[in-house]
């Protein structure tokens, strides 16, 4: 059986499974949760997924074997980096974001070729993303006794994992770059993202600095005006609130960065790129 991933079927699968003492195997990927035993083959899937997101993992994986394995110090990768000091409220701010950032990265950098490069510029955004963190993938296997105990743990990680590590550490050392010359009107960065105050001096300074760096080592930028911007301290988080194109959208944002760097990497490689709007905490 295929079904989209359910925690609630896992659980009540698991719970099935312990109740009549039957011995199984649950393999979890970074998009799929597999449940085998002498009962039940089941498969879950965490979202629909393209033949052409595939083709571009395919692609993808071609291109970076033959390449040597970048030397990435994951624990000092910085997602995010914030500037704020107090409560802010602010009727705009600006925002900067890469554009098919870690696609680019791959390419301007000699992982990937022109032609993978073009094909994965024609995949929806979410698809590219994916294809991308299929170089990070983790498969681990679980083997459960019929008393529910787990009696063997295996882990298999990609070998090209560090391709998608460097990318995360290429466009974060972009944006701290970025951050640099906005003084005190930098207001934070997430992951390709940038947001500031628009006053003259920090939009002068983007312009005639950072903007051409961007274009200077290969990236494309997408620009928005942000309404209604709101920075409130709560705990250990910054919530950061604001309206674009209409919609709300909502960052909590940790004012110690170790404390979400294992979830927004696996927001990342899970393909859900952006918060959702209703998150209560961090």
């Amino acid at each position: 059986m295929k079904a989209f991933l359910d925690f609630s079927k896992i659980e009540m699968y698991i719970n099935l499974h312990k109740k009549l003492a039957i011995p199984f195997e649950m393999t979890v990927t970074n998009y799929t949760t597999r449940i085998k035993s002498s009962y039940c083959d089941n498969h879950f899937l965490r979202s629909a997924q393209s033949n052409r997101m595939f083709a571009a993992y395919a692609k993808l994986k071609k291109d970076v074997s033959a390449k040597p394995v970048p030397v990435v110090d994951r624990l000092n990768v910085k997602y995010f980096d914030t500037g704020f000091n107090s409560n802010l409220r602010l009727s705009t701010v600006y925002n900067f974001d890469l554009k098919s950032a870690y696609a680019t990265c791959l390419f301007i950098n000699g992982f990937i070729s022109k032609e993978t490069f073009n094909y994965l510029g024609t995949l929806p955004k979410l698809d590219r993303l994916a294809a991308i963190g299929m170089l990070a993938g983790r498969k681990s296997v679980f083997n459960i006794n019929e008393d529910g105990n787990v009696t063997d743990e295996t882990t298999n990680v990609s070998p090209f994992e560090n391709f998608f590590f460097y990318c995360v550490d290429e466009v974060s050392k972009v944006m701290q770059y970025a951050a640099s010359y906005m003084g005190n009107s930098f207001l934070f960065t997430w992951v390709d993202g940038i947001y500031f105050n628009p006053e003259e001096t920090a939009a002068r300074s983007f312009y005639k600095i950072v903007s051409p760096y961007f274009i200077d080592k290969g990236y494309k930028t997408s620009f928005d005006i942000l309404n209604n911007f709101v920075c409130e301290s709560k705990n250990d988080c910054w919530n950061v609130s604001f309206m674009k194109d209409g919609k709300p959208k909502i960052f909590n944002i940790p004012k110690k960065e170790v404390q979400l760097k294992k979830r927004i990497e696996t927001l990342l490689l899970n393909k859900k790129y952006k918060f959702k709007t209703n998150e209560k905490s961090c």
